[in-house]
């Protein structure tokens, strides 16, 4: 339903049709999951995505389910407008403590990561809240929401909630079911009181106890099942570890088939059991499925090849091949023979040299064989090809007015600098999320860190951060006087510079998608 005149993509804005909407399209991608063999161990979710968790579990039927989502939503909905909610870049027991000081009627309504926290309230409160965290150089950011969801906000509408939740069939789990209200996996008991869910509505979101509780019962594989992927860039920041796998099945940037069909893929990969069968069956017949073969389907050399050595004669060869052997058995008559040399010559004492020689001429043409060099020629750039997009630009304090960024500016990036006072994966994987949040997916990344001295150290800890960000981009790293150009631009750069070469040669074959390349740039930019 809507009134007249109402825009109807601005009613997904309102919580009503939002939770509903949300609930739907996780329950119709979990049954499409299900369809294909994907079982999970533990399920969770986030406010409203417990609800779908408490569904899929088996705790409601469908029509219970539904109940409760509608109830949800229109008692929200029904509330007074003019509350908000605000994401704050802090622990929660710094902004817990911030609030007390400020006396503010404002509440924490989620715990997001160990340094992400949203606060809710009254828009006059939550303002107060807000310009103290600025004070503290804490990241803030306002939410789009219609009210303030999980605070003080929401008692007028908890007594007829109750009253709609426990007139609702309540079984026990199937499925281990983990708690926003409490961050542990609950007990069936717990989950099925309908007071709970009164307090689900009420209380923080304990998400990232959540994930702790689930790292804890072993889970290295997330799999989110929603709209987008949030809470799989929560999980990262949470986790912090590259050897837990984060899968999303939708993402607002990729089409939706293809980013479902990856996902199912990286959940194989990760040992999740998936029924291909069922995954590419029709009605009435399915596919038939052979075994793959057992040897590489495609053989990469990477080695330098050697170069072929002349053509020779096969006499000449066999020759060569006998008088050497002759010297190599360290007889004098033998190798006389060969040579025409009488025993009574003063030959012997040449003999032995002559196979040290031998011994030393194959060695060094084995060793040669392996050698090879670089050269590097220079590149001039007179084309008139301007960039696009968004361009993240990775810099040390002092760095905000390098002469790049306005040269890379007037091409038409829209360049955003990324001020690294801290060089550790995690902090430079967060900052760059923080720094691609609301803008249009990245169009490349490029480093100046070592035009200010930063060395092989902290390029592996960039490219370690590519590895666990869900920013999108190339990598460029940018060195000056790390390689010898043509013999014109002297090396200036031997530690620091030459090193990230070495370095950006490896992460070019490890991560050949995130990575672009090395630059090395003049003495003096024109």
């Amino acid at each position: 339903f809507a009134q007249a005149g109402t825009d109807e993509a601005a009613l997904v804005d309102q919580t009503v049709f939002a939770q509903a909407g949300l609930f739907a399209v996780e329950v119709a991608l979990w049954e499409l999951l299900a369809s294909w063999g994907v079982r999970v161990d533990f399920l969770a979710g986030h406010s409203i995505g417990e609800v779908t968790a408490a569904y899929v579990a088996g705790m409601l039927s469908l029509s219970d389910a539904c109940t409760l989502v509608a109830a949800r939503g229109r008692l929200m909905q029904a509330l007074p407008a003019g509350g908000v909610m605000a994401a704050v870049g802090a622990s929660e027991e710094a902004v817990a403590e911030l609030i007390g000081v400020t006396g503010a009627a404002v509440d924490v309504a989620a715990v997001n990561g160990p340094a992400s926290v949203v606060v809710s309230g009254a828009a006059v409160e939550v303002a107060v809240v807000v310009a103290s965290c600025r004070e503290r150089g804490w990241r803030t950011k306002e939410l789009s929401v219609s009210h303030a969801f999980h605070s003080r906000l929401m008692d007028p509408m908890l007594d007829e909630f109750a009253s709609v939740v426990a007139g609702l069939d309540w079984r026990s789990p199937r499925v281990p079911v983990v708690s926003n209200v409490t961050g542990a996996v609950a007990e069936p008991l717990e989950l099925v009181d309908p007071e709970y869910w009164v307090r689900h509505v009420r209380q923080a979101v304990r998400f990232a106890d959540g994930v702790a509780a689930l790292r804890e019962q072993g889970v290295d594989t997330f799999l989110e099942v929603g709209p987008d992927a949030t809470l799989t860039a929560m999980v990262a920041e949470i986790v912090g570890d590259a050897g837990v796998r984060r899968v999303a099945v939708s993402r607002r940037d990729q089409p939706e088939v293809g980013a479902l069909t990856s996902a199912l893929g990286q959940l194989w990969v990760a040992g999740v059991p998936v029924d291909w069968a069922a995954y590419h069956g029709q009605a009435d017949a399915r596919p038939r499925v052979v075994d793959l073969p057992t040897y590489a389907f495609e053989h990469t050399w990477y080695w330098p090849e050697a170069a072929p050595a002349a053509r020779r004669d096969a006499h000449d060869d066999a020759l060569d091949g006998r008088f050497w052997a002759a010297v190599e058995s360290g007889d004098p008559d033998l190798v006389g023979g060969e040579l025409g040399v009488g025993a009574d010559e003063p030959f012997s004492a040449v003999l032995p040299k002559l196979a040290q020689w031998r011994r030393a001429a194959q060695q060094r043409s084995v060793v040669d064989s392996w050698r090879y060099r670089v050269v590097w020629r220079r590149q001039d750039v007179t084309g008139d090809e301007n960039l696009t997009g968004t361009w993240l630009v990775l810099m040390l304090p002092g760095q905000e007015d390098h002469p790049l960024l306005a040269g890379l500016a007037e091409r038409g990036a829209e360049m955003v600098p990324v001020v690294l006072d801290v060089l550790e994966r995690d902090e430079i994987a967060r900052r760059l999320a923080g720094a691609a949040e609301n803008r249009e997916p990245v169009a490349g990344l490029i480093s100046l860190l070592s035009l200010a001295g930063a060395g092989v150290v902290e390029a592996l800890a960039v490219a370690q951060a590519l590895a666990v960000t869900e920013v999108q981009g190339r990598m460029w790293w940018l060195t000056r006087g790390a390689v010898s150009v043509d013999g014109s631009e002297p090396l200036t750069d031997l530690t620091a510079g030459a090193a990230v070469w070495g370095l950006g040669r490896v992460v070019g074959l490890e991560v050949p998608l995130r990575w672009g390349g090395l630059v090395d740039l003049p003495g003096l930019l024109g």
